[in-house]
């Protein structure tokens, strides 16, 4: 299901939550019923309408379901009605997510502000298993560490997981120390890890911690508040310094990886001056707003593999004409660069270079320009 219940002010809460129920009815009576489903996609903006779709889930078998997403784009802004509904529901004794019982073949999921009493409320066993593909986004505060471990374990062949903490209040999620207590996850197949939106340093550490992907290709970590220096040093130490090889010799956290996105809006720069000497082996970075290109241009040679850069407009186009001028002259040369810019109007005009400067770039390397989103809308 498409977007139809996008926000109206001029529109009453309760009725456009009765639309989307008169929606499942007329795909129902047309023979749409939910039993015969592969996949179930809704987007709404509406908190009353989202858990309309929830409800539609808890009462309804699906047992050829393969796929869910389940996104719900308000709960950054929501209305008093949209407030007191989740707030109720994350106070609320456990309730199953599926009817029972769950759907055998649901191997992707993709959710958006589903409170933890539905993540994690079956008594005895975790709800969402085998999985491939789970990308979760948490309302109000984290789930508890023992039971995403445990979600976790029953998906041991999940090749990407995403866990963005955009919606948590930090007030509400009071972790003062990392919890090393629970058990190791062992995620073979793991080849996308991703933390977005971090609210809590230690609560992402204390997940990284529990993981034992060593093949792990492809790692995001997006700190975007402030967090004290000594808590983000820990968890930089663990990326780098947390294996072993044969021999006792410190190696990083993912000896494979050939991806990183890191944000810091404390000091990135610093960050990366530890994080790059320990992957020689990446070929693909992203350095968004919080960042520069300084320690590049500073030691191109601890990432000797680079090949494609991913900036945002608003970073230091002068820098990044001199790492890609540096490294060509170093025979380290890359061959993308992608520019992500929030107007599309003026991707044709980066910011902080003049077309000489953009004419030399071009000369040495592809250049692409992509939306926040990344998706591509222009190259060159």
């Amino acid at each position: 299901m498409g977007d139809p219940f996008r926000r109206d002010a001029n529109v009453e809460v309760d009725k456009l939550a009765e639309e989307v129920r008169d929606t499942f009815s007329f795909i129902e009576t047309r023979g749409g019923v939910p039993s015969r489903w592969r996949s179930f996609w809704i987007r709404t903006e509406v908190p009353s309408a989202h858990f309309v779709a929830i409800e539609l889930l808890k009462s309804s078998p699906m047992p050829l379901l393969q796929r869910l997403e389940m996104l719900c784009g308000a709960t950054s802004r929501l209305d008093e009605e949209g407030e007191f509904i989740r707030s109720d529901i994350n106070d609320s004794p456990p309730a199953l997510l599926f009817h029972e019982p769950p759907p055998p073949q649901l191997h992707v999921i993709k959710l958006e502000g589903v409170p933890d009493p539905l993540l994690f409320g079956h008594p005895s066993h975790p709800q969402l298993v085998n999985l491939t593909r789970l990308e979760l986004q948490f309302f109000q505060k984290h789930p508890a560490l023992d039971e995403l471990n445990k979600m976790l374990t029953a998906s041991p062949q999940l090749t990407t997981l995403l866990l963005d903490s955009g919606w948590v209040d930090p007030p509400d999620d009071p972790l003062t120390e990392l919890d090393m207590s629970l058990p190791k996850i062992h995620l073979p197949e793991l080849r996308e890890l991703s933390f977005r939106d971090v609210q809590s340093v230690l609560w992402n550490l204390s997940i990284l911690m529990m993981l034992d992907a060593p093949n792990v290709e492809s790692f995001r970590l997006d700190m975007f508040d402030f967090h004290e220096p000594e808590v983000i040093s820990q968890i930089n130490k663990y990326l780098t310094r947390s294996g072993s090889d044969d021999g006792g010799l410190h190696k990083p956290c993912f000896p494979s990886l050939a991806h990183l996105t890191y944000e810091n809006f404390g000091d990135a720069d610093d960050d990366l001056r530890v994080i790059l000497p320990a992957y020689p082996g990446l070929t693909s970075l992203e350095v968004p707003s919080g960042g520069s290109l300084r320690p590049l241009l500073e030691q191109p040679w601890h990432v000797p593999s680079l090949t494609h850069l991913i900036v945002a407009s608003s970073g230091d186009m002068s820098v990044l004409k001199k790492v890609v001028i540096t490294r060509h002259k170093a025979d380290l040369p890359l061959k993308m660069v992608q520019i992500k810019l929030v107007d599309k109007g003026c991707y044709m005009s980066p910011y902080g270079m003049n077309p000489r400067d953009w004419k030399q770039v071009e000369k040495l390397v592809k250049v692409g320009f992509v939306d926040e989103d990344g998706g591509a809308f222009g190259a060159k």
